[in-house]
């Protein structure tokens, strides 16, 4: 299941980008970032076929790096890459040209008002980007910059940041050409998160340093998002579907979902899928909802792993933001209803929350569940559980949620952020099962 408000955070560290940054000359640097294809032996068609219509996003291997920075180089002994893949109906011409016109990442990418060159020498520009983001309360509106240096060559566009909160990172873009016009985009990408600067960032990932697990993915995903929105805008007359079929389920064949294991194993972080968007019929609006399918492992035999997570009683044990949870048997082994009471403190402010959900079983190894109260009005998914080993899980969970426009204001500020419906449930599967796994590695 997924807590909406932290999507709050996850456009600040995205979004609030304070500049000190004074001109300096461009800074000669190797990209060291790993291809996205690496994983699939330089397959780009193999990669392709695994995203299909959704984004799809998996993490590297650990690497050691040395990273070059605006005050010299840095040393990493363990680092993770992140990627994610995207199929656009488009020709790798148009994809570079759109790529490599940084003025026009303005109307691109959400929030951001201003691209400027401030230094360039052959292929490589320092751009200085402007991002406004105003919401209700002053605090915690936007209006930063970030510097940046890029550097295009071939089927390829690399990034090395020069001024941030977070001030040491890396990744590029790359794409590749596939059959009948398309082609792939990927986005691999790493930023040292345990070095922010600025009071408002360092303060929320003080506050929550658990979502540093899911700020990778809200990453990549803000970005791909906003390419397809441009290459593969949605239909606006999609009909409203019921609540009963609302969520979609991930279709991989046996070979792809071995891929996909073999991905978990090696990164030890989950893969996603970012379903295209689908409509909830309410007794008022449809309701568009932006489902996401992670995959991922669960050290612990099925017959503990799957209660941890299906049973909505363990959620104050396994997340401290949860402070109480209620549940009540439904008969006929029809499941639970649970009132889940979370209070989310942020270091400047303090959200405290209701969820109102129903947990009900389907089959054997299969839980669906859904909002039917409280604060978040929308919210809908499904967890399966497969015994991989006699100690490890595979848990694939679906789920999507949405802030209303009755949920209190500081849930509803939340949406002046982009992507609030999509952001959040990215970044908390990473989040979910790093807690999970801590607390089976105390469990005696």
């Amino acid at each position: 299941m997924t807590f909406r408000p932290t999507g709050l955070l996850y456009g600040v560290v995205l979004l609030s980008m304070a500049s000190t940054y004074t001109h300096a000359a461009i800074i000669p640097w190797t990209d060291n970032t790993p291809s996205a294809l690496a994983p699939f032996a330089g397959q780009a068609n193999s990669l392709a076929s695994l995203a299909g219509s959704d984004m799809v996003f998996y993490g590297h291997p650990a690497q050691s790096l040395s990273l070059t920075t605006a005050k010299g180089l840095r040393h990493y002994k363990h680092m993770r890459f992140q990627s994610a893949a995207l199929v656009v109906p488009a020709s790798p011409d148009e994809v570079k040209a759109t790529l490599s016109n940084y003025s026009r990442y303005v109307g691109l990418f959400p929030t951001l008002t201003q691209a400027k060159v401030i230094d360039q020498q052959g292929g490589i520009q320092q751009v200085r980007y402007h991002i406004s983001v105003p919401v209700p309360i002053p605090l915690l509106s936007f209006n930063e910059d970030v510097v940046m240096q890029h550097q295009l060559s071939g089927n390829s566009l690399s990034t090395l940041i020069l001024d941030s909160p977070i001030p040491y990172g890396a990744g590029k873009f790359e794409w590749f050409a596939l059959a009948n016009g398309q082609t792939l985009v990927t986005l691999t990408q790493w930023g040292d998160l345990d070095q922010p600067k600025g009071f408002l960032v360092s303060t929320l990932l003080r506050a929550m340093p658990e979502v540093k697990l899911g700020i990778p993915q809200g990453v990549n995903g803000f970005v791909l998002e906003s390419l397809r929105r441009r290459f593969a805008p949605d239909a606006s007359n999609q009909p409203a579907l019921s609540v009963q079929n609302i969520v979609p389920t991930l279709r991989l064949t046996d070979a792809q979902l071995d891929t996909v294991q073999r991905l978990v194993d090696q990164s030890t972080t989950p893969v996603l899928f970012a379903h295209r968007p689908v409509w909830l019929a309410t007794r008022t609006k449809p309701e568009q909802l932006h489902f996401v399918t992670s995959i991922g492992n669960l050290n612990a035999p099925l017959a503990q792993a799957k209660p941890l997570l299906a049973n909505p009683s363990n959620y104050a044990t396994l997340m401290r933001q949860v402070k109480r949870v209620d549940t009540t048997d439904l008969p006929n082994g029809q499941g639970q209803r649970a009132s889940i009471h979370v209070g989310i403190g942020l270091g400047v402010i303090d959200i405290p929350f209701r969820l109102h959900m129903r947990y009900q079983p389907q089959g054997d190894q299969s839980v669906r569940f859904w909002a039917n109260g409280g604060d978040i009005e929308f919210m809908q998914g499904r967890m399966q559980f497969d015994a991989l080993s006699p100690q490890k899980t595979r848990i694939i969970m679906t789920s999507a949620g949405k802030i209303g426009d009755h949920a209190p204001l500081l849930l509803r500020m939340s949406k002046a952020m982009p992507y609030s419906d999509f952001l959040p449930s990215l970044g908390a599967a990473p989040v979910l099962l790093d807690k999970a796994n801590r607390y089976l590695q105390k469990k005696p």
